[in-house]
This record gives structure tokens, sequence and C-alpha cells, in this order.
């Protein structure tokens, strides 16, 4: 999905792309989302699960320029990128 303010996409298992730092990152899970892992966000995810109306990774942010891993074990998740 693509609006004015961000780009919006469903994440496979295992995720990597490269970011300039500072970069608007939100995860929200579809539903839920279990044993999420990253590497490379200033709030980092270590085995955590998240679940719509109950935890969300909103409003996070690149460390620096440089790839972004993302893993999740079960599930759907959602990256936005936001540019606002």
């Amino acid at each position: 999905m693509i609006d004015n303010y961000s780009v919006s996409y469903l994440l496979p298992p295992v995720f990597e792309k490269w970011y300039p730092a500072g970069t608007s990152i939100s995860l929200m899970p579809m539903a839920e989302a279990k044993q999420i892992s990253s590497s490379g966000l200033l709030y980092e995810l270590d085995g955590m699960d998240l679940c719509i109306g109950l935890r969300t990774g909103s409003s996070n942010v690149t460390k620096a320029d440089g790839m972004v891993k993302i893993s999740y074990e079960s599930g759907q998740l959602l990256l936005m990128e936001c540019h606002d």
C-alpha cells in the first residue's frame, strides 16, 4: 500500500533492506506475529510477540545507515516506511 505519507507491505518471514539512518519504521501485526527479532533498529525486538490492540512495533527508527533485518516465526507482519 502506498499513500502520501508511507509505503506499507507484508513482510516475508525473513526480511533485509538497506536504509539511511533515521528512517521511521513501524511494524504492525496482522492480528498477531510471533517470535519477532530485528537488528538495525533503535528499539530492537528479540523474540517478541506482537498483537494488534495489545502491543505493536510502531514508531521505531533506524540506528545508522545500513541493513535492517527483521524475522518472525509465525503470523503476518506489516512494515510501514514512513515519509512524513
